[in-house]
């Protein structure tokens, strides 16, 4: 009896944890990556400080100084991202990415002018005899 229990022991635990029944085979995917530049549509410069973020998500990031920006670590899948910056329209663009793929989206914003309601400021001040 000892052996037998002493060789169940061994042949369960020499067994790869892959052919074990119910055992997941699916291996990790690669992280995907999204990178490019900003450039204001007019002038052609480049745009620093934009925010550039993948719509519905918490993830995202800002140019840098150069308007070059990188988001790293995605899992392959369908995304939209999204570039913002003040008094420019916002860009967006929808991409698919594969496993470990490094795609390059550039975005080239167009000025839009905030429009308000007009202001009308008045004061009173007393007299300086």
């Amino acid at each position: 009896m000892g052996i037998c229990l002493s060789l169940l022991v061994c042949l369960v635990t020499a067994t790869p944890v892959a052919a074990q029944v119910g055992a997941d085979t699916t291996q990790p995917q690669a992280p995907a990556t999204i990178k490019g530049r900003i450039f204001d549509r007019e002038s052609g410069e480049s745009m620093p400080y934009t925010n550039v973020f993948i719509s519905g998500t918490n993830i995202g990031t800002m140019a840098f100084t150069d308007g070059f920006y990188i988001i790293k670590g995605l899992q392959p899948g369908t995304y939209t991202i999204k570039a913002s910056y003040i008094s420019y329209a916002i860009g967006s663009q929808t991409l698919v990415l594969g496993p470990g793929e490094v795609k390059n989206v550039d975005f080239h914003l167009e000025v839009q002018a905030i429009m308000a309601d007009p202001l009308e400021i008045q004061a009173e001040r007393a007299l300086v005899e």
